[in-house]
C-alpha cells in the first residue's frame, strides 16, 4: 500500500537522524568536554529534523505514486500476472520519493552536501527496492532475491557513509577521499552478492517476512515514538551541567566593516555628523575601549576569534574558503551548556551556518540573500531579533546580532543626507566594488568624500537599527539584567594606501575597531579604557562576567579594567594576522602579514616580501612614517615579540578546514569584493 512509502522513508528517515545526530556529537566533542545538554539537544534536533523532512517528502510522493499505480491498473486491466509490471511502479515511486527530498534539500541554504546527496540516494534505493519486493509474485525468485539485495546492500552503505563520515562540508585530501569512497563501494558490493545469493538459497523468499501489518505498526510507532520521546524527555535529560553565578542576560552586536574613528562614541560629532547617536548614549553607560584592536582584517577570522577567543592561527578559520571546526568551543556553547536560550541573526554568508558559525545555536536565522544587496539591511536583523527576544525575554538568553550595512556596496538611506550634495561623474556609475577599484586611479577627493559619505550614511542607519533593540530593552525593563556588547569586525580603507575595501592591510584603518562593553553592576559608566586590548579577549570577559566556572578561557578577560583596576605591565599588547598563502591563489590574495601592537607601537610584518614598518601611533595616528630605519631598538623589541607570537601560533599546527570552491562560492566572494 502507500502507506508503505511514508512508513518506509519515514523509518529511513529516523534512522538516518540518529546516525546524524551521533555524528553531530561526536565531531563537537560534546562527550569529551562533559557537555550532556548540548548533547542531548543537539541529538533531538538531528532526529526531529530527518523525521520531518522524510515523512513530508514520502507524503507529497505518495499522490505521484498513487496516479501511477492507477494509470498501471488501467493499462494492464489484470495481465500483470507475475507482478513485475506493479514492482517497477513502486520501484519507479521510491525514486520519485528521494527525487522530493532531493528537490527540498535543494531549497534549504547549504543543506545538500555531497554526504547527503549519497545518504538520500543510497536510502532511496532501499525504500523502493523494499516496496517492489513483496508485489513480485513467487514465480520470480531471482528478481526478488536482486530486490532484496538492493535493499540491503544500499542500507548497508548508508551505515558505512555515517561510520565513516564521507567528505561533506569539508574537503579532505584526495587519498582520504579515494580511500573512503573505496570502502563504501566495496562494503555494498559484498553485502549485495551475499545476500542476494542468501535469498536464492531460500526456498521461499517471503516465507521469512514478517506481515506488513505489524511491520508497519513497528515502523509507525518508531517514527512516532522516537521524535515524541525526545521531546518529553528534554527536561529531564538536557539539564545544564554548567552555571552561571552571576545569571544576566547577554546581547553580542557585532558591525561589519565599522572603523572606529568613523563612530561618535567619544564625540558628538565626526566632521559635523552625528553617525552613532544610539551607541554614544550606551557607551555612556559602560566602557569604551578605545584602543581595542581586531585579531584579522576582513569577517571569518575576525567574528571566529570574537566567538572561539582564540587567534586565527589557533581556530583555523583563515582562508577565503575557511571554515570553523565543529570542534571548536564557542561562547554560545558555553552558554547554552549553562542552560541559556542562545540566538543569532547574521547577514553575510562569511558567518553562517555552512562556515560553522551556527554551532551552539538554538535558532539561527540567515535572512538574508548576498548575491542580492539590497535584501541586505540593519531594519531585518533588527526585526528579527526582537522576535527573539519576545519568546525568551522571561529566559537566560544570549543572542547575537550581526549588522551589514557598512559594508560595500554602500547605499543612501532617506533618513540622512550626508551624501547628497555631491552631483560628480561617479554618482551615475555602477557603485560595484570591482569598478570602483578598476577606477581608483580616477577618484579625486569629491568622489573619495562621496564614498565616505555613503558608507557615514550606512553607519548612521545601522546604529537607528541597533536603538530599536535597545528601546526594546528599555521598554522591557531588562537593561538592568543585560550585559550589551558592541564590536566590528574590522574596518575600512578609503584609498589611504591605495586600495579600496579591506582584507589585503593591517593598518589602524582595518584593525582599529570600537568596542563598548555595558555590564551590569560590574562599573564603567562613561570610562574610557586606553590601554590597548583584543577584540577575542570578549569570550573570557563575558564566562568572567557571569561567573560561569569553566576551565576554558583563551585570552584575558577584559573584566579587571572594566571594574577600574590598572592593566598588569606588559599586557597591553595586540597581535593581528591576515593568512591567505600563495597555494590557494585560485581563491585568495596572497597575502600573508601579521602586525603586534605594544602601548602606542605598532609593527606590520609582510612576511612574503619581506617588509618591516614601526609606527609610533601616539604622533602619527594615520601611519604616514615609517620609523623602522630610525628607531632599531623599538624594532628589534616588536619584531621579536612578532617572532615568538608567529612561531607559536605555526607550533599549533591545527588542520584547515574548507570549503571547495566552486563556481557559486566564488561569485559570492567577488559579490563582496573578496577576489
Amino acid at each position: 500500500m502507500e502507506l508503505d512509502l511514508v512508513v518506509a522513508w519515514g523509518a529511513a528517515a529516523s534512522a538516518l537522524g540518529l546516525g546524524l545526530g551521533v555524528e553531530e556529537v561526536l565531531s563537537h566533542g560534546y562527550a569529551a568536554l562533559g557537555f550532556s545538554r548540548s548533547s542531548y539537544l543537539v541529538f533531538r534536533d538531528s532526529v526531529l529534523d530527518a523525521v520531518v523532512t522524510g515523512v513530508a517528502a514520502a507524503s507529497m510522493a505518495v499522490v505521484v505514486l498513487f496516479v501511477a499505480i492507477l494509470v498501471w491498473g488501467r493499462l494492464t486491466a489484470g495481465r500483470d500476472r507475475d507482478g513485475r509490471g506493479l514492482a517497477a511502479w513502486r520501484f519507479a515511486g521510491g525514486v520519485t520519493a528521494g527525487l522530493v527530498v532531493l528537490a527540498i534539500l535543494s531549497f534549504v541554504p547549504d543543506a545538500l552536501d555531497r554526504r547527503t546527496a549519497l545518504a538520500v540516494a543510497l536510502a532511496t534505493l532501499a525504500v523502493a527496492a523494499t516496496l517492489a519486493a513483496p508485489r513480485v509474485h513467487a514465480g520470480s525468485p531471482r528478481l526478488k532475491a536482486t530486490l532484496g539485495a538492493v535493499a540491503s546492500s544500499a542500507l548497508f552503505g548508508l551505515i558505512m557513509i555515517l561510520a565513516l563520515g564521507l567528505p561533506s562540508r569539508f574537503c579532505f585530501s584526495l587519498g582520504e577521499v579515494v580511500a573512503r569512497n573505496t570502502a563504501v563501494g566495496v562494503a555494498v558490493v559484498i553485502c549485495f552478492l551475499l545476500t542476494r545469493s542468501a535469498w536464492l538459497r531460500s526456498n521461499d523468499a517471503g516465507s521469512t517476512r514478517l506481515s506488513p501489518a505489524l511491520t508497519r505498526t513497528v515502523l509507525g510507532a518508531f517514527i512516532v515514538g522516537l521524535p515524541l520521546g525526545l521531546w518529553v524527555l528534554t527536561p529531564v535529560l538536557a539539564r545544564p551541567t554548567l552555571s552561571a553565578a552571576n545569571a544576566k542576560n547577554v546581547v553580542l552586536i557585532g558591525i561589519d566593516t565599522l572603523r572606529a574613528d568613523r563612530t561618535t562614541l567619544l564625540d558628538p560629532t565626526v566632521e559635523g555628523r552625528s553617525l552613532t547617536p544610539n551607541l554614544r548614549a550606551l557607551a555612556s553607560r559602560g566602557t569604551v575601549f578605545s584602543s581595542a584592536v581586531s585579531q584579522s582584517s576582513w569577517t571569518l577570522p575576525s567574528f571566529a576569534s570574537i566567538l572561539t577567543g582564540k587567534y586565527p592561527q589557533q581556530h583555523g578559520a583563515m582562508f577565503l574558503t575557511g571554515t570553523l571546526r565543529e570542534s571548536e568551543v564557542t561562547l554560545p556553547e558555553v552558554l547554552r551548556e549553562a542552560g541559556y536560550a542562545t540566538g543569532a541573526v547574521v547577514s553575510h554568508f562569511y558567518v553562517d551556518e555552512r562556515h560553522g558559525f551556527s554551532q551552539g545555536f538554538d535558532r539561527f536565522r540567515t535572512d538574508y540573500d548576498p548575491m542580492v544587496r539590497t535584501l541586505v539591511n540593519s531594519e531585518r536583523v533588527t526585526d528579527l531579533g526582537l522576535e527573539f527576544l519576545d519568546r525568551h525575554r522571561d529566559d537566560d538568553f544570549f543572542l547575537f546580532l550581526h549588522y551589514f550595512d557598512p559594508h560595500y556596496e554602500w547605499m543612501n538611506h532617506a533618513g540622512w543626507d550626508f551624501a547628497d550634495s555631491y552631483s560628480g561623474w561617479l554618482r551615475e556609475d555602477p557603485m560595484d566594488i570591482y569598478n570602483l577599484r578598476a577606477k581608483r586611479h580616477l577618484l579625486e577627493t569629491p568622489e573619495v568624500d562621496w564614498l565616505r559619505a555613503l558608507y557615514d550614511e550606512e553607519i548612521a542607519y545601522t546604529d537607528a537599527a541597533i536603538g530599536r533593540v535597545l528601546d526594546y530593552l528599555r521598554e522591557h525593563r531588562l537593561l538592568d539584567s543585560t550585559a550589551i556588547i558592541v564590536v566590528s569586525d574590522h574596518g575600512e580603507e578609503f584609498l589611504e594606501r591605495g586600495w579600496l575595501g579591506h582584507t589585503i592591510t593591517l593598518n589602524e584603518e582595518v584593525v582599529s575597531v570600537p568596542l563598548v562593553a555595558v555590564l551590569p553592576g560590574a562599573g564603567g559608566d562613561g570610562t574610557v579604557v586606553e590601554s590597548t586590548v583584543e577584540t577575542r579577549s570578549l569570550f573570557a570577559t563575558v564566562l568572567d562576567y557571569l561567573e560561569i566556572d569553566d576551565a576554558q578561557r583563551p585570552g584575558a578577560s577584559l573584566l579587571p579594567l572594566i571594574r577600574g583596576e590598572t592593566a598588569p605591565a606588559g599586557s597591553d599588547i595586540a597581535y593581528a594576522s591576515v593568512w591567505l598563502p600563495p597555494d590557494r591563489s585560485d581563491v585568495g590574495k596572497n597575502v600573508v602579514m601579521s602586525a603586534v601592537r605594544s602601548g602606542d607601537w605598532k609593527l606590520i610584518v609582510d612576511h612574503l616580501r619581506g617588509r618591516k614598518h614601526l609606527y609610533d601611533l601616539a604622533t602619527d595616528p594615520g601611519e604616514a612614517v615609517d620609523l623602522s630605519g630610525e628607531r632599531p631598538a623599538k624594532l628589534a623589541e616588536l619584531l621579536t615579540l612578532l617572532d615568538d607570537w608567529v612561531a607559536t601560533m605555526q607550533e599549533a599546527g591545527v588542520d584547515l578546514p574548507h570549503l571547495e570552491p566552486d563556481d557559486e562560492l566564488r561569485e559570492k566572494l567577488r559579490s563582496l569584493g573578496y577576489l
